[in-house]
């Protein structure tokens, strides 16, 4: 059995996964899985960050966060004679 660690992030009420990745940015180190290297953003490593930004750029992850803010937002497509938002007029 490891000994508890005892920090800043001991008596948070989060995750044990969150308090391990918020004690990896506290040390500069990348957050995805056992990575070792240093942070080039606020929590990734140079390699993951362009993982996920491939990722993020790719049509299923794109719809998804489309179709996401039209549910929350109430969004409709316009049709003539029908309910929506008329397009705007220049």
């Amino acid at each position: 059995m490891s000994k508890k660690i005892i920090d800043q992030f001991t008596d948070l009420l989060v995750s044990r996964e969150r308090k391990r990745q918020l004690r990896k940015m506290a040390d500069g180190l990348c957050i995805q899985g056992a990575c070792k290297r240093k942070s080039v953003t606020w929590d990734r490593c140079h390699k993951h960050q362009k993982e996920m930004k491939d990722r993020q750029s790719t049509p299923k992850y794109r719809r998804y966060y489309r179709n996401y803010n039209r549910r929350k937002f109430g969004w409709k497509p316009w049709r003539p004679g029908g309910s929506g938002r008329p397009p705007i007029s220049s």
